[in-house]
């Protein structure tokens, strides 16, 4: 194993904590083959520790707690084709209502990433939350420059889906930038540590995984929604499932990983 080191480039903008993997060159050139990590931190993820050019996902916003009432969708029976009185009438049952739900304001004035978790799980693209016989709401989270938004798709049949309440937490992440003049800097009164020129903020909670004790949340790691026979399943980290009326398939979820930001 090689030193550990922690160098800043000015010229470059770059602070970063790595393992030399040689010591070929001078300690200060950011050409130098013992400096390669700090150049190339993609081509060196082994001997990275930490690296300005890295993100990692400092919460600009939240964790905001926001409980939301998901709204009734009626039901419907509507005639489509009628052939006349004796004959065969062909009818459409249900309806299918979509809302979008402002859930948290950031006004950072780009579209950031974002997290939105929901009883310890996040809430990924087509999340079923609600299901019976005929009946299905999914949700699916997503950002505007302004916005953190839950599109709520509810579909009846012949009776009405009911009305839902669920709380959401949601966590936006600040996009590293160059908004300081410090390439390193250190405040002895606060414990604040800014480097790359304030891409990274030590005052900002960051997402990390989660240790003993924390608030945490699961990440999964793959699908969480699958269709088979044209009907979805949920399944979140927990193993809490959510399938719409004639799944067939045999989808149980995918691994998780769990993390916090406290």
């Amino acid at each position: 194993m090689g030193d550990i080191a922690a160098r800043g480039f000015p010229d470059d903008g770059i602070f970063a904590i790595f393992e030399e993997p040689n010591t070929t060159g001078l300690v200060h050139d950011i050409d130098a083959a013992r400096n390669a990590p700090a150049k190339t931190p993609a081509s060196y993820l082994d001997k990275v520790r930490f690296h300005v050019d890295f993100d990692y996902y400092q919460v600009a916003v939240g964790p905001t707690s926001v409980s939301v009432s998901h709204a009734s969708v009626a039901g419907a029976t509507t005639t489509v084709v009628s052939l006349g009185s004796g004959l065969p009438v062909i009818q459409r049952v249900g309806q299918i209502v979509k809302t979008n739900i402002d859930l948290v304001t950031h006004s950072l004035g780009y579209v950031p990433k974002y997290m939105v978790v929901s009883g310890g799980e996040i809430i990924a693209p087509g999340t079923l939350i609600q299901s019976t016989t005929d009946q299905i709401r999914s949700v699916t989270p997503y950002a505007t420059t302004t916005k953190i938004r839950l599109l709520d798709i509810g579909i009846s049949s012949a009776s009405a889906l009911a009305s839902m309440s669920k709380t959401y937490e949601v966590l936006v992440f600040k996009q590293p930038a160059e908004d300081s003049d410090q390439l390193m800097s250190f405040d002895p009164d606060t414990g604040q540590v800014i480097l790359g020129l304030g891409k990274f903020d030590s005052a900002l909670k960051m997402l990390r995984q989660a240790g003993a004790g924390d608030s945490a949340f699961d990440i999964s790691l793959g699908p969480t929604v699958k269709i088979r026979n044209g009907a979805a399943r949920s399944v979140l980290a927990n193993g809490t499932t959510i399938s719409e009326t004639g799944y067939t398939g045999s989808f149980t979820g995918s691994g998780s990983i769990q993390c916090a930001v406290e």
